[in-house]
């Protein structure tokens, strides 16, 4: 089962930490910054994700599929013990 989780659901979890109250843009402005923040977040084991590598039939190159899935158990624990200062 893959959980689908939207920009009010990650609100209505996590309002209330001290991040969400300060007020900023929290847009980023580019691809590259949103696959370090998202690689950032598996690396730190606050997203699940799921990898897939397919040999082409030729077996000359392989292609990637990365799936994001959901957030991990006891993500607050996780998020508040984290710091979460970005230079973007």
């Amino acid at each position: 089962m893959i959980e689908v989780i939207n920009a009010k659901d990650v609100k209505s979890q996590f309002g209330h930490l001290a991040v969400y109250q300060e007020k900023f843009t929290r847009k980023l402005k580019t691809k590259e910054d949103t696959f370090l923040l998202l690689d950032d977040l598996i690396l730190f084991k606050i997203v699940k994700e799921d990898i897939m590598l397919n040999r082409s039939l030729t077996g000359q190159t392989y292609i990637c599929s990365i799936f994001v899935l959901g957030l991990v158990e006891d993500i607050l624990v996780k998020a508040n013990m984290k710091n979460w200062k970005y230079l973007i």
